[in-house]
């Protein structure tokens, strides 16, 4: 069959996003909780763009790249 591979793709907030965030929280968080915890007003956290694969977000914008990312390559492919 065809392969496909998922790519990452800028978009803003969804229901489910998460975050990876060493350390923190089981390792992880809500997109929601993490912009209510930086008390973003709500339409900022509406327009920020996010770098997601699915629903985990790789990079938000405006927070720190000290985030825990996956490394995506062979193993995002199906």
């Amino acid at each position: 069959g065809v392969q496909t591979c998922a790519l990452p793709i800028f978009r803003v907030r969804a229901p489910g996003d998460v975050i990876s965030l060493p350390g923190k929280d089981n390792g992880h968080k809500t997109i929601k909780k993490l912009f209510q915890e930086a008390h973003l007003p709500s339409f900022e956290r509406e327009t920020r763009l996010l770098l997601a694969l699915g629903n985990h977000v790789l990079r938000a914008e405006g927070f720190s790249s000290e985030m825990d990312v996956p490394e995506i390559g062979r193993a995002s492919c199906r």
